[in-house]
């Protein structure tokens, strides 16, 4: 599924029968020459800003053709001015052959402009990241997030190494921490991976390393529109302060704050939580208490609760699941729950650790809290209002990991809960999970996907209750002067709405409104 952006409040966004176009070409290259001059002083097809190609002129050069042929052992990248801006997805690639079985081609994002110098293994004086080699030796494609090898991922077999074969990453600087995507043939090969620290980005390139011989074409370099900002408007789901004289049980009691009418659901026999929050009994019992809730896709959700052990035994989890089985253990046999994303306190040690599935899947690093003995609040911010999916993890305010992006949106999360692993004794206070949304008729992020098998595309985007919504079209962006109505009327329920529309044309844009 592809994040569409908002352009002034609509969405704009052009249907093709074999994909969506919606970005602007900042460079574009064919490499048209007839390998007669050099590369360097000339100017890419398309150039935003009339900038050219820089790199060495003297020696073995790259040609005007796109080739190097020249296997004399001498390191040589190409580069055109690049610097990223905040709040973009930009998507860069080029199709590259190898000539000859030896050395390598790189290609990406760069601090420096040093022309000699090799992408894979003298990296420091590039400052390459993201960047992705091609070997000439076997063909392999990795990609690394830093210089110097920094970051590398697992070599990736081509097709046809002497054939054309596209490198292509997708950066996206739309959230305070940035990601990556790389690609081989338009078949994604990894991530999106986050930056432990956002490149500094001042150029964008490729070069050969040694004696490497390649041929490059269709090289381009283009940014999507701006996204939306981030929604701004708070609504508390739930809230809990536990407030009970811990008589009865919390099971069937309903939240200070909540939603439909929704009360806690859980076990109501043998070993309880109590109504003022606390489990107190270690006979080896899991147990779980549930509220219902469904993510929508267009907002930020933060879930957050403060826990304090009572004795220094196994552990208590917190999180989103699939299921609301009242006696599975978060931790270890979370298979039951479909946990993610989730979180964890170990009594034994009072540490505090993090997932992002089920089963312990995408566990980080335990970080020490100072006092297990004292209330430690832990907490959750899951964003859905752009692709992919986020969460960052956050001890006592402090954040201690991400925004990690999921492999694949938990889009099957239907309860938010906590429980205690077997012996497990802990009190917990404030409990709340709110929503950051749009204000009423505001479109925010829409998502966009083909059905398979079909010309069709699905339209997906958050809705405000009580507003109405248009999607319209046009075939031209420039001659046609009027948008047309495709489907009115379509009513805002405060949560997320799906259209189907057939593209049965060469060509269509689409812009959705509130009426």
């Amino acid at each position: 599924m592809k994040a569409i952006k908002i352009l002034s409040g609509i969405l704009m966004l052009a249907a093709f029968i074999t994909g969506v176009a919606d970005a602007t070409v900042l460079y574009s290259d064919d490499f048209s020459g007839d390998g007669s001059g050099n590369l360097v002083g000339t100017t890419p097809d398309v150039s935003r800003s009339g900038d050219t190609w820089s790199g060495f002129t003297i020696g073995t050069i790259w040609q005007d053709n796109g080739a190097i042929t020249n296997a004399n052992n001498a390191k040589r990248n190409m580069f055109l001015p690049f610097v990223p801006e905040s709040n973009k997805v930009y998507t860069a690639k080029i199709d590259v052959v190898r000539i000859g079985e030896t050395d390598s081609f790189s290609f990406g994002f760069t601090t420096n402009d040093v022309a000699n110098d090799g992408f894979p293994l003298a990296g420091d004086l590039l400052g390459a990241s993201p960047w992705m080699t091609s070997a000439g030796v076997n063909g392999k494609v990795n990609t690394y997030t830093g210089p110097a090898n920094a970051g590398a991922g697992t070599q990736e077999d081509v097709p046809n190494p002497d054939n054309f074969n596209t490198l292509e990453m997708v950066l996206n600087t739309s959230n305070a921490t940035w990601t990556v995507e790389f690609f081989l043939n338009g078949a994604s090969i990894r991530g999106p991976e986050a930056f432990s620290a956002n490149p500094d980005i001042q150029y964008v390139g490729f070069g050969r390393y040694n004696t490497g011989t390649f041929q490059v074409d269709n090289f381009e370099l283009s940014v999507y529109p701006d996204l939306p900002e981030p929604p701004t408007i708070e609504t508390v789901l739930y809230s809990d302060d536990f407030s009970g004289d811990g008589s009865g049980g919390l099971v069937g009691t309903t939240p200070d704050v909540t939603t439909d009418s929704a009360t806690w659901s859980g076990l109501e026999i043998g070993t309880i939580w109590q109504d003022n929050g606390s489990i107190t009994n270690n006979n080896n019992q899991r147990r779980n208490v549930f509220l219902p809730f469904t993510p929508e896709i267009g907002k930020i959700y933060t879930a957050k609760i403060d826990v304090v052990r009572i004795g220094a035994d196994h552990s208590f989890g917190f999180g989103f699941t699939e299921t609301d089985t009242a006696n599975a253990g978060f931790p270890l046999d979370s298979d039951d729950l479909k946990a993610s994303p989730w979180m964890t306190s170990y009594a034994v040690n009072g540490n505090v650790d993090s997932f992002l599935g089920p089963d312990s899947l995408g566990a980080g690093e335990q970080v020490a809290v100072d006092d297990p003995d004292v209330f430690n609040t832990l907490e959750m911010v899951l964003s859905t209002w752009e692709e992919p999916w986020t969460v960052e993890f956050f001890l006592n305010g402090e954040s201690i990991r991400g925004p990690e992006a999921f492999s694949s949106n938990p889009t099957n999360i239907n309860y938010i809960g906590f429980g205690r692993y077997n012996t497990g004794t802990f009190t917990v206070d404030n409990f709340e999970l709110s929503a950051l949304g749009y204000a009423p008729g505001e479109i925010g992020l829409v998502d966009i996907a083909s059905v398979t098998g079909t010309n069709a595309l699905t339209l997906s985007w958050a809705t405000s209750s009580g507003a109405s919504y248009a999607v319209q079209n046009k075939t031209n962006l420039v001659d046609d002067l009027i948008w047309h109505d495709f489907l009115t009327g379509i009513p805002g329920t405060g949560g997320s709405v799906t259209i189907t529309t057939a593209v049965d044309q060469v060509q269509s844009f689409y812009r959705i409104i509130a009426e």
